[in-house]
């Protein structure tokens, strides 16, 4: 499902959420990256929470990078 997501949210620069979908990218990876670092941090799981609330609700802005 994660593999869907990514390729979900790989979009053309000029699509107007194109910053949304770049930061749920981020968080998927980060949440990869904790996966691989803790596996068994259930803490991890923040970074699904957030990018499930940044694909939910994308005409709030997100935060400058």
């Amino acid at each position: 499902m994660l593999s869907l997501a990514r390729l979900a949210c790989r979009v053309p620069d000029e699509v107007d959420d194109g910053p949304v979908f770049r930061v749920v990218l981020q968080l998927l990876d980060a949440y990869d990256e904790a996966t691989r670092l803790e596996p068994e941090n259930r803490r991890r799981l923040t970074f699904l929470v957030m990018a499930i609330t940044a694909a939910r609700t994308p005409d709030v802005p997100v935060p400058p990078a």
